[in-house]
């Protein structure tokens, strides 16, 4: 699914770390995981980074083949019980550690968007309650097993994580009532509510300011500044050209066909994209190869042919013509000039002494 607005195209995309807990409760029901991620497209949530997004076209119909494979209809909920600080990522490590519920939630909702932009939470305080509320972005009809993870996840954090007074005064679902409501009772402690205006979970505004559980204001501090300076990249991240770069940093093009499908839009789509931004696909590759070439000359053990094959050069010579045409320099001049002496004859004679010992 994407949105186009006026001469954009946004394809919101979803952190792939955030189906590990997912992953284990698969596993836990004696189903291999990664073969069922991999028919769509997504690498292993074990051991992805947590900066691995997937964009929300490759996992839109996740959910209905979790519910064919376990059988399970409350499924949803066993993976939101696997929820913890082992299964996340860095901003769950930061609400965590955050002084109080609210500081929590603030961490949450302002860098959401380094894991996912393809939902937001809302805090609305009203007389002695609080309704946290799930957004879906684009706004879509109501998904039963995406609400209950993802409201199930986040009540299940909070219960382990927030206050040691939390508790619900309510939760609400847009989606029909189910057949049983038990598993809903059991997981939120409260009587849930159907077709509501909104997916959100209610509690009392008091428990804002109570203290975490794993309060760590020095671990916070840190991990705050590490998130403050991940957001210029997620900028990056937000344009085409910084999705593309994403998927080319290894200096290997796949082609337009594989990364546009990697996007989850069509070639002429990513290209005309890419024009609104005043680039192209093969401006993009190329200044992608010829980073990662710098990247790679840097590092001292490292010949000359081996960055090329690395970069998926036939040879030597047509990596020294690509990389002159880049940047006016040889390779060996480049290495030269970034690591002084250390140039190709020593890196040779490195190899040598490792081939002998």
């Amino acid at each position: 699914m994407s949105v186009r607005a006026g001469d954009s195209i946004w394809v919101p995309s979803v952190s792939a770390r955030l189906y590990r807990p997912i992953a284990l409760a698969l596993e836990a029901r004696g189903i291999a995981a990664d073969p069922l991620f991999a028919e769509f497209g997504m690498p292993s949530p074990a051991t992805a980074g947590w900066d691995v997004r997937m964009p929300l076209p490759q996992i839109a119909n996740i959910w209905s083949r979790l519910l064919e494979v376990t059988g399970d209809p409350h499924f949803p909920f066993r993976a939101a019980e696997h929820v913890d600080l082992t299964t996340c990522d860095v901003i769950t490590y930061l609400e965590s550690a955050a002084s109080t519920l609210r500081g929590a939630l603030e961490k949450k909702l302002k860098f959401l968007p380094l894991i996912t932009d393809a939902i937001e939470w809302t805090l609305d305080e009203e007389g002695d309650a609080v309704q946290l509320a799930l957004h879906e972005r684009p706004a879509r009809p109501p998904l039963a097993p995406v609400a209950e993870f993802l409201i199930g996840a986040r009540h299940v954090f909070l219960e382990r994580f927030g206050p040691p007074g939390y508790h619900l005064r309510g939760v609400s679902f847009r989606h029909p009532a189910p057949a049983h409501s038990e598993e809903y009772r059991r997981i939120f402690k409260v009587e849930p509510s159907f077709c509501a205006t909104l997916d959100q979970i209610t509690f009392g505004r008091a428990q804002l300011d109570e203290p975490m559980r794993r309060r760590d204001d020095a671990l916070s501090e840190i991990l705050g500044r590490y998130a403050e300076q991940m957001r210029p990249s997620l900028r990056d991240r937000e344009t085409w050209r910084g999705r593309v770069l994403e998927r080319l940093k290894s200096g290997i093009d796949p082609g337009i066909a594989a990364v546009a499908r990697g996007l989850g839009v069509s070639p002429r789509t990513l290209q005309r994209a890419l024009a609104d931004e005043n680039t192209s696909y093969l401006d993009v590759a190329t200044s992608a190869r010829r980073a990662a070439a710098e990247q790679l000359l840097r590092r001292r053990e490292l010949g000359i042919s081996e960055v090329a094959f690395a970069l998926g050069f036939s040879g030597s010579p047509a990596f020294h013509r690509a990389f002159r045409r880049w940047t006016g320099t040889t390779p060996n001049e480049f290495r030269a000039r970034e690591l002084g002496a250390f140039s190709e004859p020593l890196v040779a004679a490195l190899h040598e002494v490792r081939r002998v010992n």
